[in-house]
């Protein structure tokens, strides 16, 4: 049995597909499409209860959850890839990235994205949605504000680099002006934008480079 990964375009599973695509190990993409809500039927819970992208289902059938999780074990399993650090200071720093843009970026999308989720019926949910675009906003501009001119997050490419990729794009969608207001931010997607895992990642996605 291969590894087969499960993802939906566009969406954070973008992140580990591009770190699946580094190691260069066989894998089965498998699209799951949450628009029709797929996610919810009984053969997706049985792989992940929370009806959640992404997924990666290994060799011996275990199932392992969770955007930053998957992208550690991939490096880890992977160490001819150098795609995390062996330092403890610098690995802790890819695993810092990686947590910021998992609990402190994303969620500013997802309240912008999907702002229903987070009033009751009835109530207008465009006071959540307006709050969560400037606090989006204010995040990648942190973001910028941290990255080095040239080079990637950490100095060599980690998987901290394929993960704040996936947020700048979603910048984006979200109608920021992205030259004008995270150059360095954008510097750095173009920089992962042009290695061969992450072009090969968006076509399977069915993704236009930036």
């Amino acid at each position: 049995m291969s590894l087969r990964y499960f993802y939906s375009p566009a969406s954070c599973s973008l992140a580990p597909h591009i770190v699946i695509e580094e190691t260069g190990a066989a894998y089965e993409p498998v699209r799951v499409n949450l628009a029709e809500g797929e996610q919810y039927g009984e053969a997706f819970r049985a792989l992940n209860p929370r009806s959640k992208v992404p997924a990666l289902q290994l060799d011996d059938g275990q199932v392992l959850t969770e955007t930053h999780a998957i992208m550690a074990y991939l490096a880890d399993t992977h160490p001819e890839k150098r795609l995390i650090p062996t330092d403890p200071l610098a690995r802790a720093r890819a695993h810092e990235w990686m947590n910021h843009c998992a609990a402190g970026v994303h969620p500013h999308f997802t309240r912008f994205f999907r702002p229903e989720r987070f009033v009751t019926e009835g109530t207008d949910a465009q006071p959540v949605k307006d709050a969560a675009l400037a606090a989006y906003h204010a995040a990648l501009k942190e973001v910028d504000g941290r990255l080095p001119a040239e080079g990637f997050a950490l100095g060599d490419y980690s998987v901290a680099d394929a993960h704040l990729y996936v947020f700048l794009r979603w910048g984006g969608r979200a109608g920021f002006d992205l030259e004008k207001d995270f150059p360095r931010y954008v510097g750095l997607a173009r920089r992962v934008q042009e290695r061969p895992a992450t072009q090969r990642a968006l076509e399977i996605h069915g993704l236009p480079p930036l």
